[in-house]
């Protein structure tokens, strides 16, 4: 359609997809010697959602061309039905009626008298196992999307290419596997940990007792303390380039050119505190700053 001399284009689309009988990688107790076999998942799952971009073009006049592009989803998934999920070994993972995101985890309460983690013992019975998960949490990206723009001026030409998400995931606790003062690198947060009654922080004390391992794995790993927001917007691309025009390519022997400046992964912003936003919890090499110098010829 044509929207004050430019042209512009909208799309919205809504999809749901029912899936039954997946073929998966069924879990098995370890005492099988096997850690899964194939096997038919007897559940019913639903994906819908709804997906939105937009476009438009302007060309001014015979100088200048700018084009811009904007595009939303906004996924969900169910649960719908497992028969006798219960007695399966996904019991403890899926929940019917809920997302396959979802997590069972265990409410943090804040640190003892003692300045070490403490999780809420739901059923008062002094250990800690599924029956005290009773908060479900979700992992996952809940909406995400892109922009792009491009400028063109002559012979110059810029183009750009923003990303964003929305999203939880696991926070920097997860990043190092080992209680603060055990025997690895530790993330800045321990700089602000525990030393003294009535200190305000979410870091407990250092410790070189091994056997604190086991509550600080439970509140890294199994509790909604470390499910933390990672939503981010990064720009993703950046490039300018120069068209030679066609009198400087027949003066050069040239049937084209063209020189050009890339640059990747420039700039996030982003609360999150762990290596990369785009996988939280991962301790991988993040992904990486880029920048690529470049020329195209043609004889």
């Amino acid at each position: 359609m044509r929207f004050f001399g430019d042209r512009l284009s909208l799309n919205a689309v809504w999809f749901r997809n029912t899936t039954s009988n997946q073929l998966v990688q069924y879990s098995l107790p370890a005492i099988t010697g096997f850690g899964g076999v194939l096997a038919s998942l007897p559940a019913t799952v639903e994906n819908k959602g709804w997906e939105f971009s937009a476009s438009m073009e302007a060309k001014p006049d015979s100088r200048i061309y700018w084009q811009s592009a904007i595009n939303v989803s906004v996924p969900r998934n169910k649960l719908l039905a497992y028969p006798d999920i219960e007695n399966s070994t996904y019991a403890n993972t899926y929940v019917v009626g809920k997302s396959l995101s979802v997590r069972r985890v265990y409410e943090y309460i804040g640190l003892d008298e003692n300045g070490l983690y403490q999780l809420n013992d739901l059923n008062g019975d002094g250990r800690y196992n599924i029956d005290d998960r009773w908060i479900h949490m979700e992992v996952r990206r809940r909406c995400y999307g892109g922009f792009q723009q491009t400028v063109r001026y002559r012979e110059w030409a810029l183009q750009v290419a923003l990303e964003g998400v929305v999203q939880n995931g696991t926070g920097i606790l997860g990043l190092t596997g080992v209680y603060p003062g055990g025997l690895s690198n530790q993330p800045v947060d321990v700089l602000d940990r525990w030393r003294a009654p009535g200190d305000d922080t979410r870091t407990q004390r250092y410790t070189t007792l091994t056997s604190q391992n086991t509550n600080f794995n439970n509140v890294r790993l199994n509790s909604n303390m470390n499910i933390v927001d990672a939503s981010f917007i990064r720009l993703r691309n950046l490039s300018l380039s120069y068209r030679l025009n066609g009198e400087k390519c027949r003066k050069l022997g040239l049937s084209h050119g063209e020189i050009y400046v890339h640059g990747q992964n420039l700039w996030t912003l982003t609360g999150y505190k762990g290596w990369d936003a785009d996988r939280p919890g991962s301790s991988y090499l993040p992904t990486l700053r880029t920048y690529t110098l470049g020329l195209r010829i043609g004889i």
